[in-house]
């Protein structure tokens, strides 16, 4: 029996991710963790919501063993995000209340995670001076100057742990978790860099071995408590995994029952939600290191989204449990599929959602699934004595989520795509090096339509006329075109639009000029410049991909200003295209560049042309799947799914359409 009285029960399941676990006599069911992640759906009061409610009850019956909440609050000043949750004080608890009841119906148990941001937090948030060990500010994110605790308040803050964890079980947590990892104020007084006291709390472990001792005094010997702690800082001067490793010999593992490993601290968050660029299951062999270490088992996070790497980790006795945050948030039913050994809607590490929109103070979504976040909402269904047949129109992202959502609901679907492949700009986005694993929501698409029974026409271009005639409804998603500006010189037969460019390149380059900064233009700059290509990108802006998240962007912005093979004109104004050169006009005067390729033009997108002739139907309902935001495939996921929704329910006679136009995040600016 290891330490923290853990034990294997049985295992009721041929994989491993199926065997149950016991820690301090609670079993959990499986192996598979919903980790905590900050979602942004409480209210100021950091009281969860209706819609927390429904989040994590959607997890917890899609069949995880243990479901976080997110990093809770023990005190005001503690507190990071306007609508964190939080564990501060007893108001707080009749709502937690209700999130483990839903958790519990659906099988699971509830975990909650004790935090204290420390330096980090913001005073426009708290209110409050921010607190750390030492008076050091958190350079890499423009922190405060934190007030440096003295002893007495460092024993208040270990206070503030232990009731918060009262609370927590009071409130029907099962286990509880102690945040050591990601830099906050356990992490500051581990790190070298910001702990520089001569007292007893200079020791790196002191406080956190008063925190977790508190912790188990409060809440009693029989609820487990898992320690999170980072592998590694990932920051020049901060703790290495050698360092971080030989921590764990001065923690007090008797009180400790699960150690919980991420990775990364402020200022290196890339290693916290890692971009797929980063390997699947990146810290099992670090993991394993802890388990053998400590004799404790062990839950690792970072890049476990496919359920053959969580079974891989878990059957070759890496790692005890296996942790996700967002591969849980593109499915809620992911554990089910580890389980079993079967394809979940995929997460595509694209951070576009979740973990860019956090600091935002806006309520998560997730780019990969348009369902996330409503699991409260009803779905429209058909109720018909026959079937109805619907036709959508383009196999794009929109197209295909459309699809899916029609044929779930009861439709007979046939789905038409005018090219060879399925997937539209999704598709071609796939390609570049920035988004290796965009593919993946593809090929689960393309076996889902198949285990639905959609027919799938390609190179098909159907006649209106014909179509409308034959169906009883129809979903246009004919996707978006580039825009091109009108300057001098744009009809010239050399400049094109970035997505037509992808699509119909047939021969390789050695210059390309790509005119614009948004994610687009970044992406495909980053991607012909890591082929050898010499990129010269203009653009208005100041900075490269602004309407992309700070981890989203990070890999490729970083690569184009490293790269000898790129040429950056920021600020610049593209005035005309000229037979080999480009004339810009800037804050020093008129200029001529040289630009003798193709030239990219990535300044936006608008409707693609050809849905006028289906506005002539004579009584079958028509939706199309457009809005005001083009450029992003999460966007055209989003429209997707509204217009299929408005087609359901016009198809089984509905007389209201309040179930969902489209959501998108500008309308979840309010509190949830």
């Amino acid at each position: 029996m290891a330490a923290g009285g853990a034990r294997v029960v049985s295992g009721l399941s041929g994989r491993a991710a199926g065997r149950p676990l016991t820690l301090r006599g609670v079993l959990l069911r499986n192996r598979v963790v919903a980790a905590p992640m900050e979602r942004n759906y409480c209210d100021l009061a950091g009281r969860a919501t209706q819609r927390y409610v429904d989040y994590l009850g959607a997890r917890a019956a899609g069949g995880a063993a243990l479901v976080f909440t997110e990093s809770s609050y023990v005190s005001q000043v503690s507190k990071a995000r306007p609508h964190q949750m939080g564990m501060h004080d007893d108001a707080v608890v009749p709502a937690l209340r209700a999130v483990a009841d839903a958790v519990h119906a659906g099988g699971a148990l509830l975990g909650v995670e004790l935090n204290h941001a420390g330096r980090v937090v913001p005073s426009t948030v708290s209110q409050q001076v921010p607190v750390a060990p030492s008076a050091v500010a958190c350079r890499e994110i423009g922190g405060e100057l934190p007030h440096a605790l003295s002893e007495a308040e460092v024993q208040d803050v270990v206070h503030d742990f232990a009731e918060a964890a009262r609370r927590a079980v009071r409130g029907g947590a099962d286990v509880i978790s102690v945040h050591g990892a990601h830099g906050y104020l356990i992490g500051q007084f581990l790190s070298p860099r910001s702990n520089l006291r001569t007292d007893r709390y200079g020791q790196p472990t002191a406080f956190l071995t008063d925190v977790v001792r508190a912790v188990r005094g409060a809440v009693g010997e029989k609820v487990p408590v898992f320690l999170r702690l980072s592998a590694f800082e990932g920051l020049p001067g901060g703790l290495d995994v050698e360092a971080s490793l030989a921590l764990v010999d001065q923690i007090p593992l008797d009180a400790v029952d699960v150690l919980d490993l991420s990775a990364g601290t402020y200022g290196a968050g890339h290693w916290i939600t890692p971009s797929g660029e980063v390997a699947e299951g990146y810290l099992a062999d670090i993991a394993a290191r802890y388990r053998r270490r400590s004799g404790l088992p062990v839950s690792v996070a970072g890049r476990v989204v496919s359920p053959d790497v969580a079974e891989r980790l878990l059957d070759c006795g890496a790692v005890d449990l296996v942790a996700s945050a967002r591969a849980l948030h593109a499915d809620p039913a992911w554990a089910r599929h580890v389980v079993e050994g079967t394809q979940p809607r995929p997460c595509i590490a694209c951070n576009q959602g979740c973990a860019d929109v956090i600091f935002t103070g806006r309520p998560l979504w997730c780019a990969a699934n348009p369902g996330t976040g409503r699991e409260g909402r009803a779905r429209p269904v058909v109720v018909r004595d026959r079937p109805p047949t619907v036709a959508v129109v383009g196999g794009g992202p929109a197209g295909l989520q459309a699809a899916h959502v029609l044929a779930s609901g009861g439709a007979r679907v046939v789905l038409h795509e005018r090219s060879a492949v399925l997937g539209g700009q999704h598709a071609l986005a796939s390609r570049l090096r920035a988004k290796p694993q965009f593919g993946r929501l593809l090929t689960w698409f393309t076996a889902e339509l198949a285990r639905l029974h959609v027919e799938v026409r390609l190179a098909s271009e159907p006649d209106p006329g014909e179509v409308l005639h034959a169906v009883d409804g129809v979903v246009l998603a004919l996707g978006a075109e580039d825009y091109l500006p009108q300057v001098p010189g744009v009809d010239h037969p050399r400049v094109v639009g970035i997505r037509r460019w992808l699509q119909e390149r047939s021969a390789e380059v050695e210059h390309v000029a790509v005119w614009g900064a948004d994610r687009a233009a970044v992406y495909v700059a980053d991607d012909l410049a890591s082929r050898g290509v010499e990129v010269t990108l203009i653009a208005r802006a100041d900075g490269l991909a602004t309407d992309a998240g700070a981890r989203e962007r990070l890999h490729a912005v970083e690569r184009l200003h490293a790269s000898a093979a790129v040429r950056l004109h920021l600020g610049a104004v593209l005035t005309e295209v000229l037979p080999a050169t480009l004339r810009l006009s800037t804050a020093d005067g008129v200029s001529e560049v040289a630009a003798a390729g193709p030239v990219l033009v990535s300044q936006g997108a608008i409707p693609a042309e050809g849905w006028q002739p289906w506005s002539t139907s004579d009584g079958t309902p028509v939706e199309r799947a457009v809005g005001p935001d083009l450029a992003t495939f999460d966007a055209a996921l989003r429209y997707g799914q509204s217009a299929a929704e408005r087609l359901l329910l016009t198809l089984s006679g509905a007389t209201t359409r309040a179930t969902t136009p489209a959501i998108s995040e500008r309308a979840l600016q309010a509190a949830p």
